[in-house]
C-alpha cells in the first residue's frame, strides 16, 4: 500500500487537498467504497507520464520500452493542495451548478487506504507534482544515462502549475494479481482501478459548488447521510458569499 519514495517530495501530512466532481462521481465513490485511480497513458494531457525531449533522445530503445512498459502500468488519482478552495479548479472541474469538493489532508489520504484489500501487493506513492518544461528539462541532468522511472509520474508540463497538483500513484508492476487485460500481446491494467478507502478516514468535508441551490445542498447532504457520512460537514461553497459586515 502506501509507501515513501527517496525521489517524491510529499509535502506534511496536514497538507489540506481537495478533489472536484460532479455529484455523480461522489455517489459513484461513495457506492465503491474507493478511489478511481486512471491509467496514466488514458488522462487527458497527452504529456502524462512522458518524458521530456533531451530525456528521451538519450534513451536506447530497450531502456524506451521498458518505460513504456511501466507507465502502462501505473493509474493516478489527482488532487490539489491549498489551504482555500480556488474558483479556477472549480470552473475547471465542476463547469455546471451541481458538483462537490471533498477536502481531505494528506495524512487522512494516507491512513484511507485500506490494508485488506485486493492491491495489498501493490505500491502507492503520493507526492507533489513537479512542473518543468518538457523541451529543454532533463531527468537524467544529475545521473547521466540514469533516472528513477517514477519521477515522470510525478511531474507535469508548467501550463498546470495553477493547479497545485498532489497525486497518489499506484504501481502494478511486480504485482501477481490478475487486474490485467489483454491487448496486442500485453497486459495492461484496466483503465480505472477501483482502490478500496475508508471514506470516513478520508473525507474531512464536503464543499458544494459555488452557485449551487438550496435544494442541492440538501440533496447532497441527505444523499451522504445514506452512506454513514455525517451530514452536518457538508457546506455551501463560500465563494459567492456577500460582505457580512455591509
Amino acid at each position: 500500500m502506501y509507501e515513501e519514495h527517496p525521489n517524491i517530495s510529499t509535502p506534511l501530512d496536514d497538507t489540506i487537498i481537495w478533489r472536484y466532481m460532479s455529484f455523480a462521481k461522489l455517489i459513484s465513490i461513495l457506492q465503491a467504497g474507493a478511489l478511481f485511480f486512471t491509467r496514466m497513458d488514458l488522462l487527458e494531457d497527452k504529456f502524462e507520464g512522458r518524458l521530456p525531449r533531451t530525456t528521451f533522445s538519450n534513451m536506447d530503445d530497450v531502456t524506451r520500452k521498458v518505460f513504456e512498459d511501466f507507465r502502462l502500468n501505473t493509474a493516478v488519482n489527482c488532487w490539489s493542495m491549498s489551504h482555500e478552495e480556488s474558483i479556477g479548479l472549480w470552473k475547471s472541474y465542476v463547469p455546471h451548478k451541481e458538483g462537490v469538493a471533498i477536502r481531505s489532508d494528506i495524512g487522512r489520504l494516507k491512513r484511507s487506504l485500506l490494508e485488506e484489500s485486493e492491491f495489498n501487493e501493490a505500491s502507492i506513492f503520493i507526492g507533489e507534482v513537479n512542473y518543468v518544461d518538457y523541451d529543454d528539462h532533463d531527468f537524467q541532468e544529475n545521473t547521466p544515462g540514469l533516472f528513477n522511472a517514477i519521477i515522470p509520474f510525478f511531474s507535469k508540463r508548467k501550463f498546470f502549475k495553477y493547479e497545485n497538483e498532489l497525486r497518489a500513484i499506484i504501481s502494478l508492476l511486480g504485482s501477481h494479481k490478475i487486474w490485467m487485460t489483454e491487448g496486442a500481446g500485453i497486459k495492461h491494467p484496466e483503465q480505472v482501478l477501483q482502490v478500496p478507502v475508508s471514506m470516513q478516514d478520508l473525507i474531512k468535508t464536503i464543499h458544494v459548488a459555488p452557485q449551487a441551490s438550496g435544494w442541492f445542498l440538501d440533496l447532497v447532504r441527505s444523499t451522504v447521510e445514506t452512506y454513514g457520512f455525517d451530514p452536518h460537514k457538508v457546506f455551501q461553497s463560500g465563494i459567492e458569499d456577500s460582505p457580512k459586515w455591509e
